[in-house]
């Protein structure tokens, strides 16, 4: 997780900078594996958005939340709007819970790199 705030979608173009993605949770393990590194932040982006379809939640790798596999919403949220703000980016809080959040507020955030197994050739 880099030690700076920024746009969701400028969060998403520093991730594929760094060949990865805005992270996306699978499971309640993951979320303890990020709160881990990074305690005491409050809310950071992550990678799911309704930025084609408002309340139809994805992942920047095009899978439903419920797909995804971590579905853990705060209170009353999504709620869409913020203020007049439309709210289509998704954040997490330190406890887990996940909001939409206005895509151009400044949040730090947290990148995944995907593992690729490759193939090794022993007989060179």
């Amino acid at each position: 997780m880099p030690n700076e705030k920024k746009t969701w979608f400028d969060a998403s173009q520093y991730c594929a900078s760094q060949d990865s993605h805005l992270a996306i949770l699978n499971s309640r393990n993951e979320f303890e594996a990020i709160q881990k590194l990074i305690p005491g932040v409050g809310f950071y982006f992550i990678g799911f958005h309704d930025l084609f379809s408002e309340g139809n939640f994805i992942t920047v790798n095009c899978q439903t939340i419920k797909q995804a596999g971590y579905d853990n919403w705060l209170k009353g949220k999504p709620s869409g709007t913020y203020n007049g703000k439309k709210e289509d980016c998704g954040t997490m809080n330190e406890n887990g819970l996940l909001n939409d959040e206005y895509c151009f507020n400044k949040r730090q955030f947290v990148c995944e790199h995907e593992f690729r197994p490759t193939a090794y050739n022993n007989t060179w």
